[in-house]
């Protein structure tokens, strides 16, 4: 188990998946932030990542410049992808099969959708 799946053990796979997604995003881009600042977790008005995303992402970020000693702004190419597939594996390692609370909602919406309103007629 890697640094970066230490620290997303026991989270929800949603706030992990999220956490993963935008420290990725700010790898990729952190050179170019460093010379056009911008709020990194903006994506678009439908995909704002929770509180505990957020926090988890930047520890995540925290974590892989500890691990290359130098903030993302400055990695090389080769450590960049090197992070990304810390990242990938990270990703790979969540369950991401539903927990019985969310089968349960997920038949709860099923049958509401699915069965019909009998009426009687006269």
């Amino acid at each position: 188990m890697n640094e970066l799946e230490t620290l997303i053990d026991g989270c929800s796979t949603k706030d992990a998946l999220d956490a993963l997604y935008f420290a990725a995003r700010f790898v990729k881009q952190a050179e170019e932030m460093s010379r056009n600042p911008k709020d990194f977790f903006e994506d678009d008005d439908t995909s704002s990542p929770s509180d505990d995303a957020r926090a988890l992402a930047l520890k995540i970020i925290s974590a892989v410049e500890t691990i290359f000693r130098k903030p993302c702004a400055k990695l090389s190419n080769r450590d960049k992808i090197r992070a990304l597939r810390m990242m990938n594996s990270a990703s790979a390692s969540i369950e991401t099969h539903a927990s019985p609370d969310e089968i349960a909602a997920a038949d709860a919406a099923l049958l509401a959708i699915l069965t019909p309103e009998l009426k009687k007629t006269r």
